[in-house]
């Protein structure tokens, strides 16, 4: 009785070993990496109020637009 116990746990001990082990999912992702853009920005004009100060911004704001945009290009 006592060898049928003592083989009883020992092919308990022996199952456990064949439990099931956890699984690992392996999930690639895509990485952006921030790069540093060597394009210098213009010089921002003065705002003073007049229809040519406004024109001049309108055209820094298009290049400084440009710019970031030149520089996020793959």
């Amino acid at each position: 009785m006592i060898s049928f116990a003592l083989s009883m746990a020992l092919v308990g001990v022996y199952f456990v070993g064949c439990a099931s082990k956890p699984t690992y999912k392996v999930e690639v992702k895509e990485v952006l990496i921030p790069i540093k853009c060597n394009l210098e920005l213009p010089q921002k004009p003065k705002e003073d109020g007049s229809f040519k100060s406004h024109k001049e911004l309108a055209i820094y704001y298009r290049q400084v637009e440009q710019i970031a945009k030149d520089c996020t290009k793959e």
